[in-house]
Order: structure tokens, then C-alpha cells, then sequence
């Protein structure tokens, strides 16, 4: 923290020394750059800035009161600060590799190497600052018991929830029960499928109904995967209790967007739950959809004994992995951009660089930190890097082991090979997807695009490991979307930094249309008149306005329901 205060000085020293510079007037082409530099500049100045009350008010709060509920809300948003500053840092690095481009006849070679040198060191010192920033933050989750105690509590709400869901599940007597059926026939993917079931689940607890699975039909291979390799959702119930009396309602499909056309969907928190969440996780919404989906997909032993072995090959280890998840083929299409591996492996790098420097840091014992802080340090060799890729490109094996033959590569080629489009809907290829989101949940980290419903479900149910990980929340490096920008509705975000140049205050709504990943979003202003995705789609490219993402919040909505 002391660093950080000490390099603040720095800032307006670039800030003036890029103008001085570019203080002339030249081309079109270097006028843009130098603003584009200067923006940068400026809007890392005020981003440490923010970090730097944050910091301040932490310690006036743990000076003056024992940590609690307003001492976690502080230590999250810190850390979102810094990663915040390190996307405007990356952009930064955009502009000098640009600027680099230029015509040398228009600027001196020599004068932009030494320019693009000196901000590359900035940005190696402001880099150094903010690792050890978030690293001291994220330790204050950890010390005076509140790991143990987090850790303990999520594992209590996580027994209340699961208990609750048996309950509404398995009525004493099936014939007097409302139901709800989940009717559809290879709606899509596998991933997608299992989040369309978690809707309706929510659904049917949320109104009193017992959720059953039908019948499937012949070439239903969704439904038929579930019969073979899924415990029962119901013990007492099924579709054969479903009389022409019985109160009963068909699942509806689930659309995307602002307007959705339930307001049950996983965002939304029974009341008494949303509190002690609200305390204890970052990400309520998150864990309460990894809450659904576990007890949606509870093994049967066969199954369950082959996901003991696949992940037995890389926990057994005892060294870090990280969950690479590198989707290609139908996504590319419609849904999403391609991403090449070295920027998924880029986040890869930057976690184990961060955490040998963590176990190789002197702080701990400098300090004194309690062996709680010390145990939850993972110490490894630096030459034990490993992944465990999945993916539905079977090349992605072989570009990886030649780019980075350094790294051990856990994962199964010949499971990828079945989620090739010509494959997808078959009981094997379902399978091997489900062993592989399972594998990727148990990863210390997740690197992926959350655009994929393969990759949210993982983090979803990666949530549910209370005892080893607590609040799993900043477990995951996404290359497009956030979690909330494709699950079951846009969330709103209410402004807690208010900002100028927009006419945004305190606490007025917006979507987050698009998060850009270099510190600015997309911003939306909230219209009551947009009836579905596609209208909600066209009115945001007219009228979204960039916003620094840090001034953001996500608001979450409390259901006037009781689970405990």
C-alpha cells in the first residue's frame, strides 16, 4: 500500500512529460495516438486514485471497528479496481505497439523507442504495485478466523438450500402435488440444456411445483443421457404420477435478455438466503445457480466413478492446474469471435507468475501472518505448470504441446473429438462433456469464454467447493462475456461512482451491454419499453455510451420467499 502511495506522484509526471511531447502539431495519424495516449494516462491516474481511497478507508474500518460485512463489500471492490487498472494498463500497452507503427520519417525512431520504453517500465511498476496490492487485499479475506468462518457458512446455506430442494421435490404424497414438466427434445447444446433445466427447477420451487423430466421420445438424446446417468430429480415422483386431474404446467423455454418471460429466473434470491449470501459471496446469483445445477446433476456410480478417475490424474499431483476451455466450431458462427490460444494462455502465464512470486515472497514471514494466511499458499515448483484443456477442436491438443511444451496438458483428445458438430447430440459425446465440465469445476481457476454454457456451468458448480475454496467469485478469466451477459437475463447495474461527462449519479440503473476487458463498458440506460432481446439488441448499438466499468455495481433481486 505504501508502494502505491509513493508512485502516485508518478502520474502526473507522465502525464506531463506525454504532452510536452506531443505538444507540436503533426500528422492526423500521430495527433490520434497522442490523445489516445493522454486519455490512457489520465484515466490511470484516476483509477489509482479510487484504489488509493479504497485502501485508506479500509484502514480507517479496521482501525475503528471489527472486521464485518462493510469490510468485505470494501475488500471486493478494491480488488475489481485493480483488475480494472490493469485492463486500462493493457490498453495502454495497445497504443505505445501503434504508435510503434508509425512512419519513422514522421517521428524519429530512436525518440518513440525511448518513449515506449519508459511507459513500459510505468507499466511494469504500476503492475508490481497492484499485484501486491490485491494480494494483501485478498489476505485480508483470510486472517482474524473470517476464511474459516466464510468458508462454514456457505457450507450451511449450501445444506439449507439442498435440503430445501429435496423437500419440494419429494412430497409425502405425489398424487396431491402440483407439477411442473420439462418437455423439451434436443433443444440445444449439452450445456445449454442443463442450464434450460436449472430455469425450470427454479421455477417450479419458487412456485410450489414438483419438477419431473417426461418421457423421452424416441431420438430425445438429452432426456434419454438423463435417464441413464443422472440420479432421479425426484425419489417419490415422476411423469407417470401426472394424471388429467393434476394440477400441472410445462416448463417454458427460457429466452435470453432484458425481458424475460418469467421473473423466476437464477439471479433471483429467496430473501433469507440473499442476506447471509450477500455476507459471505461475492457473486450470490453465481453460487445459487451452482446450487441448482448440483443437485441437478448428482451421478449415478458408473458415471460418478469415471469423474473420480479423470479428476484423480491431476489432483493427485498436488500442483496448481489451470481449467482452459477453448470453444470453436458452432460458437464461431453466431454467438461469438474467435479467440487464438495464445490469448487464452496469456491469463494462464499471468496466474502462475503471480503465484510464484507469492510463494517465493518474504512478506508472509516479515509480517508475522498467521499459518491460516501461510497454509492457504500454494507452493509449487515454477516448472509445474499445468492445464487442463478442454475443447471442441481437437488441433487445440497439438497447437498447445508445440507452443508451450513446458506445460503438462491434462484433458482427452478423443473426448473433444466427440463434440465435433456431427457427434454432439449422442449419449457418448454428453458424457464426455459432462466428465470434462466436472474436471474443469475442480480446477484452481478457470480461463475461458463465458459466452459458452459449457464453461458458466463450470464455474457455476465450481462454486459448490465451499470447504477448499469459499467464495470461488474471482476464479475466472473470461475473454468475452461476464457471467450475467448470457444467463437467463441481463443484470442490472446500479452506478456507485457518479460520472460527469455521461449526466450518470448515484444509484441510477443501467445495463452493461458489452465489457470491453481495457476498463470501459458499454453502457445502457434502462428502457421500460423493449419487449424482447432483439429489440433490447438494436436500441443498445444506437444509444450504448462507454462508462469506466469500475463506477459499476450489479444489483441483485431479493424474492419475498423464505427457504430456511
Amino acid at each position: 500500500m505504501i508502494l502505491l502511495i509513493l508512485w502516485l506522484p508518478l502520474l502526473p509526471l507522465l502525464h506531463l512529460y506525454t504532452q510536452r511531447y506531443f505538444n507540436r502539431s503533426v500528422s492526423t495519424e500521430i495527433n490520434g495516438c497522442r490523445r489516445a495516449l493522454l486519455k490512457n494516462s489520465i484515466d490511470s491516474k484516476e483509477k489509482t486514485e479510487w484504489i488509493n481511497q479504497s485502501i485508506f478507508s479500509l484502514r480507517k474500518l479496521a482501525d475503528s471497528f471489527p472486521f464485518g460485512y462493510s469490510h468485505e463489500i470494501l475488500r471486493r471492490r478494491a480488488i475489481h479496481y485493480v483488475h480494472e487498472m490493469n485492463y486500462t494498463l493493457n490498453s495502454l500497452q495497445k497504443q505505445l505497439a501503434d504508435l510503434q507503427k508509425l512512419n519513422e520519417t514522421i517521428v524519429d525512431n530512436a525518440t518513440i523507442f525511448s518513449l515506449g520504453n519508459d511507459l513500459s517500465k510505468f507499466q511494469q511498476h504500476v503492475t508490481d504495485i497492484l499485484f501486491n496490492v490485491e494480494r494483501v487485499l485478498n489476505q485480508l479475506g483470510q486472517v482474524d478466523g473470517f476464511s474459516e468462518e466464510r468458508n462454514s457458512k456457505l457450507n450451511e446455506i449450501s445444506q439449507i438450500v439442498q435440503k430445501r430442494i429435496r423437500q419440494l421435490q419429494n412430497p409425502a404424497d405425489c398424487t396431491k402435488a402440483k407439477f411442473m414438466t420439462f418437455n423439451f427434445t434436443n433443444l440445444c447444446g449439452f450445456g445449454c440444456s442443463i442450464h434450460q433445466l436449472s430455469y425450470c427447477l427454479q421455477l417450479s420451487l419458487m412456485t410450489g411445483r414438483v419438477l419431473v423430466v417426461n418421457k423421452h421420445e424416441t431420438g430425445d438424446i438429452f432426456r434419454e443421457w438423463l435417464q441413464q446417468n443422472i440420479l432421479p430429480i425426484s425419489d417419490n415422483c415422476s411423469y407417470r404420477d401426472i394424471t388429467f386431474e393434476s394440477n400441472s404446467l410445462e416448463c417454458p423455454y427460457l429466452l435470453y435478455g432484458p425481458a424475460n418471460n418469467n421473473h423466476w429466473i437464477p439471479n433471483i434470491l429467496p430473501s433469507d438466503l440473499a442476506i447471509k449470501l450477500f455476507h459471505y459471496h461475492e457473486a450470490p446469483y453465481v453460487w445459487f445457480a451452482g446450487q441448482l445445477a448440483a443437485f441437478i446433476l448428482r451421478p449415478k456410480p458408473h458415471l460418478a466413478e469415471l469423474i473420480k478417475e479423470t479428476v484423480k490424474e491431476f489432483k493427485s499431483k498436488h500442483h496448481l492446474v489451470v481449467g482452459v476451455h477453448v470453444r470453436r466450431t458452432d460458437k464461431l458462427k453466431e454467438e461469438a469471435a474467435f479467440h487464438d490460444l495464445t490469448e487464452y494462455m496469456k491469463h494462464v502465464e499471468s496466474y502462475f507468475d503471480s503465484m510464484n512470486y507469492t510463494s517465493q515472497s518474504k512478506h508472509l514471514d516479515k509480517f508475522n501472518y498467521t499459518n491460516e494466511v501461510s497454509n492457504s499458499i500454494h507452493h509449487f515448483s515454477e516448472n509445474k505448470r499445468s492445464v487442463y484443456l478442454t475443447t471442441d477442436e481437437t488441433s487445440v491438443f497439438e497447437e498447445i504441446s508445440k507452443l508451450y511444451p513446458h506445460y503438462i496438458v491434462y484433458g482427452s483428445p478423443n473426448r473433444s473429438q466427440s463434440a465435433a458438430m456431427n457427434s454432439r447430440q449422442s449419449i457418448f459425446s454428453m458424457t464426455n462433456a459432462f466428465v470434462d465440465i466436472i474436471a474443469l469445476s475442480q480446477t484452481d481457476i478457470l480461463v475461458c469464454t463465458l459466452s459458452s454454457n459449457v464453461c458458466r456451468l463450470a464455474y457455476e458448480l465450481m462454486q459448490t467447493r465451499h470447504e477448499e475454496l469459499g467464495d470461488a467469485t474471482q476464479l475466472v478469466r473470461s475473454l468475452d462475456y461476464m457471467h450475467h451477459s448470457e444467463d437467463y437475463s441481463m443484470i442490472k447495474f446500479d452506478v456507485i461512482i457518479p460520472d460527469v461527462k455521461t449526466n450518470l449519479h448515484y444509484n441510477d440503473e443501467v445495463y452493461l451491454y458489452r465489457n470491453y476487458w481495457n476498463g470501459t463498458g458499454a453502457i445502457k440506460r434502462i428502457e421500460v419499453n423493449e419487449k424482447n432481446l432483439i429489440e433490447f439488441v438494436a436500441s443498445a448499438r444506437k444509444t450504448s455510451f462507454l462508462l469506466p466499468s469500475y463506477k459499476l455495481r450489479p444489483r441483485y433481486t431479493i424474492a419475498n420467499v423464505t427457504w430456511s
